[in-house]
């Protein structure tokens, strides 16, 4: 059994429609859209099979030349979906990779004010002290001072 050139033989019957005038069929499209190859008719005015709608999606030199010729006709081209699939996929993703990180940005931001403030606290403890220091050295300077003129006898 020999095996069957799918490319050749749509390309064949492919020139064959366009030379005897044929059209390519188009989906219908909503107000303000430009429709759409119907592939599915394209293979029953060709007269292939069901199954040999994938060969115009997956051969590129099918898909180049109903692309072309979809064109010419002001129909999409095969695959636009996909590609705008593909677009709002990424697009997608980007947002989300977007939102994650904010997410994460939020959460950074709680922690440094956390720190923050544990950090202001500390500092404050540690004024109060250096404070309390101050004056207590201030009161053993005067008492340093009292020994000194001999009003507080020194202790041995």
């Amino acid at each position: 059994m020999e095996l069957r050139n799918v490319t050749e033989e749509i390309l064949t019957k492919l020139d064959g429609f366009i030379a005897n005038g044929g059209v390519l069929p188009g989906c219908k499209a909503k107000p303000g859209e430009t429709p759409k190859v119907n592939v599915a008719g394209l293979c029953r005015e060709l007269g292939l099979k069901a199954t040999d709608a994938q060969h115009f999606f997956k051969k590129d030199a099918i898909k180049a030349t109903v692309n072309a010729l979809a064109l010419e006709q002001d129909l999409e081209p095969l695959g636009v979906r996909t590609d705008q699939d593909a677009a709002d996929k990424a697009t997608q993703e980007k947002l989300i990779r977007t939102a994650t990180q904010a997410r994460k940005d939020a959460q950074a931001v709680i922690e440094v004010k956390a720190q923050y403030r544990a950090i202001l606290k500390e500092l404050e403890n540690e004024k109060s002290k250096s404070e309390e220091l101050r004056l207590e050295n201030i009161s053993l300077k005067e008492r340093l001072a009292l020994v000194r003129q001999g009003i507080i006898p020194r202790l041995p």
